[in-house]
């Protein structure tokens, strides 16, 4: 069997083989890769989910439950990469940040009633094209003094 993508590695020496998922981002999906770069590729344009589901060829749960797990991977490597914004750059020229609010929550089981979420509040620095975030420790809006 040559795995769900039709490739495997194969070892010259001892002849065992692998899938080429092995060890990668990719290890547990059970989609072709070619759907997952696709996928992923409509999240990182700001495609809707919708569109992306139709686009790839996937239902409308596997797309949602693939852009929620790019956001919260996404999330993680925020948190491990933090970097500062906004200053000038070498020519003295002031650089332009984007700054924004938003509340994320969810639904239990993707129906009924909304549960309480969190507010984020999130920095983009348009010319280095840098992103942070910040979650909002309160259950209230957040008054952000800049």
């Amino acid at each position: 069997s040559q795995g769900i993508d039709g490739y495997r590695w194969a070892c010259p020496g001892c002849h065992s083989r692998k899938s080429i998922r092995v060890g990668s981002f990719f290890s547990r999906s059970h989609l072709m890769l070619d759907k997952i770069i696709l996928t992923i590729y409509c999240f990182a344009k700001d495609f809707p989910q919708d569109v992306t589901g139709q686009e790839v060829g996937i239902d409308r749960n596997t797309t949602m439950d693939w852009f929620n797990f790019l956001r919260e991977d996404l999330k993680v490597y925020m948190e491990r990469h933090k970097i500062e914004i906004g200053g000038f750059d070498a020519g003295g020229d002031p650089l332009i940040v984007e700054v924004d609010e938003s509340k994320f929550f969810h639904r239990k089981y993707r129906r009924g009633t909304w549960r309480e979420g969190h507010w984020v509040f999130g920095e983009l620095n348009v010319c280095q094209k840098n992103v942070s975030w910040l979650r909002c420790q309160t259950e209230l809006r957040p008054h952000w003094k800049l």
